[in-house]
């Protein structure tokens, strides 16, 4: 199951489960774009998908493997930038958590 998201997944500003209506103008023209990228039929994106998807935008498997052992590797200094970031600490708290999910979908 996925977790409701409560603040834009692009500016992260509370108060949102999509992207704001100021991400949508700077990211996608002002149109409306759900935040869910559809690979599967199951509820949790995993390596696999990201395989499939960089070999149909035409990246070579190799490529593909070391960004994604690359991404999925323990970053202490991701932490450390979260943590000494501007972001309040609950925002902190959830930029970790989205962080560190995506992270671990990928080992």
């Amino acid at each position: 199951m996925m977790e409701t998201l409560h603040v834009c997944p692009s500016t992260l500003a509370e108060g949102f489960d999509t992207y704001s209506p100021a991400a949508r103008r700077l990211l996608f023209d002002g149109r409306e774009v759900s935040h869910i990228l559809s690979f599967s039929d199951t509820d949790t994106v995993g390596r696999k998908d990201f395989e499939e998807f960089g070999r149909r935008i035409g990246l070579s498997g190799r490529l593909v493997k070391r960004e994604l052992d690359f991404f999925a590797t323990d970053h202490p200094l991701a932490h450390e930038l979260i943590r000494r970031s501007f972001l309040s600490e609950k925002l902190q708290h959830y930029y970790w958590q989205s962080f560190n999910y995506r992270r671990t979908t990928l080992t």
